[in-house]
């Protein structure tokens, strides 16, 4: 019995052949196609068993693509949409459905195994199939017979880990274009160790000096910073894991001489329209740095603004509502440009480093969603905790309506709010101990727990919702506190 047929459809050429990598060495028939006509053609010569596509395709939509095969035979649909998560999307797999199309979605980025379960549950294991204990090393000897220098090849090198990346979660901060290596020392991000290491000598004799000026560059600092912080920047510099995070959260060039680049040059000169212009309407190779160059620049203005705010403690406003929504827009847009993703990969090969692994590109792509919300999520407690609950909705709304998708905000709420719910524990934990050494005071204990928690289950009530069953869990926590205290209150006093 032979295994039915996959067709992968992806504007996408290096992700569509991926994907096929990924499925062909589980054992599936595997064809590939990289337009919605060419699709068409594919479903109806090969009568596949189960279509992945992009919903998102230049000319007729996938949803169009996946409701013309439906009609055509038994085929099921599998979506891969960064926009999976979304609540609009799902009323679009929703009508779908209705029209009786049997589908399923899966965000981008996406885990390998999170892809293959989904296809099992469409059309089962492939029959015949050898057993293999190790997938992993399948699919790498599977990479290693592609040519060397193929789109799918590099592609594939650099989307084969799975597990988010430590140390961009660790920039992913207010901080993130403040502390910027590049923005520090003025320098552009083609500088040559060489170049850095003038630098380096120049600041450090300035620092000696007591004269530290502000470097220049790129949006240069209104105040230099202190030696500490010129230090560590010139150390990330020198570090090629660190550089390659700096790098890209700034600027890159669309030109070979960085310095002849006419966006980067008006940016210089102040003229941000100017650049938003150039990038905007860039063709070729200069679209996907054009879109990378605009994600950086609105969500640098983004925090800048914010911080700024954030000082004389001024609410949002909705100019700066705009500038957070065309930075997501804009980083939403870099996830699906492989073309992006493998010049980053060239940059990790030209560097040459052993200590800068080629999936570094691939972790960067895996875990941005969740760095570019996590920002978003620490202002939304900070004010919930302070009590702006204008400011925390507004960044809780920002994160839920970006497109990286409702599990990725929800997750992002849920670790900033974990050190509020430890100190709810620890306030329980403290109760229950002061009851056992003091039960004729544990009508005052408790009264002290109820005044306490007010202000830790504020932020939790306000972000997750009474309904939510993280929030839910905190009150019953201390309910069940309180009334254990109140019982051993009771059978020590009879009160």
């Amino acid at each position: 019995m032979s295994s039915p047929t996959i067709l992968v459809s992806d504007h996408s050429a290096p992700l569509a052949e991926y994907v096929k990598t990924i499925l062909e060495s589980e054992g599936y028939a595997v064809r590939v196609s990289n337009s919605s006509t060419e699709a068409l053609s594919e479903g109806t010569r090969y009568k596949p068993g189960l279509l992945i596509i992009d919903p998102v395709m230049p000319g007729l939509s996938g949803v169009e693509v996946a409701l013309r095969i439906c009609r055509q035979g038994s085929c099921k649909v599998l979506f891969l949409s960064a926009l999976a998560d979304d609540s609009d999307f799902k009323d679009v797999v929703k009508g779908v459905r209705q029209q009786g199309c049997d589908v399923r979605a899966l965000p981008k980025p996406f885990e390998i195994n999170d892809l293959l379960d989904c296809v099992r549950r469409a059309v089962g294991a492939p029959p015949d199939r050898e057993d293999v204990s190790d997938r992993s090393l399948v699919l790498e000897e599977s990479n290693e017979q592609q040519s060397a220098g193929s789109p799918a090849a590099d592609f594939a090198a650099g989307v084969g880990s799975n597990g988010e990346y430590a140390a961009l979660l660790k920039m992913a901060g207010l901080n993130l274009y403040r502390s910027n290596a590049f923005r520090i020392t003025g320098l552009g991000i083609s500088s040559s160790l060489r170049e850095v290491s003038r630098k380096a000598e120049k600041l450090e004799m300035m620092i000696k000096l007591g004269s530290i000026q502000p470097a220049g560059g790129l949006f240069p600092l209104k105040d230099p910073p202190p030696p500490s912080e010129i230090r560590a920047a010139v150390q990330a510099l020198k570090d090629p894991e660190q550089r390659l995070i700096h790098e890209f959260f700034w600027f890159w060039p669309s030109t070979e001489i960085e310095t002849d680049d006419p966006a980067l040059q008006a940016l210089q000169a102040g003229k941000h329209f100017q650049a938003i212009e150039i990038w905007t309407q860039a063709k070729g190779k200069a679209t996907e740095i054009g879109v990378h160059n605009l994600a950086v620049l609105y969500h640098l203005e983004a925090l800048g603004t914010y911080l700024r705010r954030s000082a004389v403690k001024a609410v949002t406003k909705s100019e700066d509502i705009y500038l957070w929504k065309s930075a997501f827009r804009y980083w939403n847009a870099l996830i699906d440009r492989s073309e992006f993703w493998s010049a980053l990969t060239d940059r990790i090969r030209a560097t040459n480093d052993p200590r800068l692994r080629i999936e570094v590109a691939q972790q960067i792509w895996k875990t941005l969603p969740t760095a570019i919300v996590r920002i978003n999520a620490e202002v939304a407690t900070a004010a919930a905790e302070k009590g702006e609950f204008e400011e925390a909705s507004t960044h809780r709304k920002l994160m839920f309506t970006s497109a990286f998708g409702e599990s990725v905000a929800r997750n992002e709420l849920l670790r900033a709010l974990a050190p509020i719910r430890e100190q709810l524990n620890h306030l329980c934990n403290s109760a229950e101990r002061e009851t056992r050494t003091n039960l004729r005071s544990a009508n005052k204990i408790v009264r002290k727990l109820l005044d306490d928690k007010s202000r830790l289950l504020q932020p939790l009530n306000y972000l997750l919702g009474v309904g939510d069953e993280v929030c839910a869990n905190a009150h019953d926590v201390v309910a069940l506190t309180a009334r254990s205290c109140v019982v051993d209150y009771i059978n020590e006093t009879t009160d």
